[in-house]
């Protein structure tokens, strides 16, 4: 529950690329069907918004995955379009402003659609809004009868992420599975100084406070925090904690991480509801998805057959194995 962006691209040499897409919604969607098998594609849904001037050659790309997509049209509108400044050849440094107000997602965009009897939702959301987007979802599946209570992953707005917001974050993390920031904007929450050395130790303390106030109703979620280069962490009320390492143990694979994070988030989720609420399953799938996300500019690349699918010329299911094997050692 996220948009979709037509990027301009600003490089720092000067040099401008148009009609790029990107965006939270793309990303999520992308990082979670990186790591679904070609055969099981459809159980990943995902929603566009899009303007009448929505590119076809970029829909029809995301066709191609084979997603459960669904098509929003608002004709009168102009797509959603954003501006993305790379401030170094590097990719490190970068800035990014729309155009114009984003087209949202709102709940009642999946009214007679599959997709409302999804196991698991992503929202992108500041706390208030996130509320009531949440109930109106409860209440539109029971309407239409749908059972069962799907899984939340919540990724809270950067630009909400400071400490006079502490309270209402805590608050619609009653509401959520798992609560996930950057570790950044989980420090600029509790009012810690966000330029001070990382530390595993303070983003443990941080994540604490968020535990104690409770993670869903039951106060059975968890906090996962995504760390960039540091790796992600994940913890929970009743005791769990562990930090997974990135995927790539050397900065040579890395190009631009642009995205990364919120692929992490897709891949995360599928990774949860695949092995039935494995928190650990879901850490390793939202890795891997980020490290393909990190190794070009731009998205990584599927190639398919009748048989075989390739992401970046690679099998994803063995590099899943691969570091499954790292963190679940026999």
């Amino acid at each position: 529950m996220a948009p979709f962006v037509i990027n301009q691209v600003k490089f720092a040499d000067c040099y401008v690329q148009d009609k790029v897409p990107g965006g939270t919604g793309l990303y999520a969607a992308l990082g979670a069907r990186a790591v679904t098998a070609k055969n099981e594609s459809s159980k990943v849904g995902c929603i566009v918004i899009a303007g009448y001037d929505f590119p076809d050659d970029v829909l029809g790309w995301i066709q191609s995955w084979g997603m459960n997509l669904l098509v929003h049209r608002e004709t009168g509108k102009t797509s959603t379009r954003g501006l993305l400044k790379y401030h170094d050849k590097n990719f490190a440094e970068k800035t990014f402003s729309f155009f114009a107000s984003p087209l949202l997602t709102q709940v009642f965009h999946l009214h007679g659609s599959p997709l409302l009897g999804a196991s698991a939702f992503h929202f992108l959301e500041v706390p208030d809004i996130l509320e009531v987007q949440i109930n109106q979802l409860r209440s539109t599946r029971t309407v239409s009868a749908i059972g069962g209570v799907p899984k939340i992953v919540w990724e809270p707005k950067p630009s909400a992420c400071q400490s006079n917001g502490l309270d209402s974050h805590l608050r619609a993390c009653k509401l959520v599975d798992v609560f996930s920031p950057t570790h950044i904007e989980l420090q600029s929450l509790i009012g810690c100084d966000i330029n001070a050395s990382f530390s595993r130790v303070s983003i443990e303390s941080c994540a604490e406070i968020f535990l104690a106030s409770g993670i869903s109703s039951t106060s059975a979620g968890y906090v996962v925090v995504r760390c960039g280069k540091y790796g992600n962490m994940a913890r929970s009320r009743q005791g769990f904690c562990q930090w997974f390492p990135p995927y790539h143990t050397s900065t040579s694979h890395v190009v631009d991480a642009t995205g990364s994070g919120i692929s992490f988030l897709g891949g995360f989720t599928v990774g949860m509801i695949k092995s039935g609420g494995d928190i650990t399953e879901g850490m390793i799938y939202g890795t891997v998805a980020a490290s393909l996300v990190i190794e070009q500019f731009g998205l990584p690349t599927c190639q398919a057959s009748a048989s075989v699918e390739v992401w970046n010329d690679l099998d994803v299911e063995k590099r899943i194995r691969e570091y499954r094997q790292r963190i679940r050692p026999a």
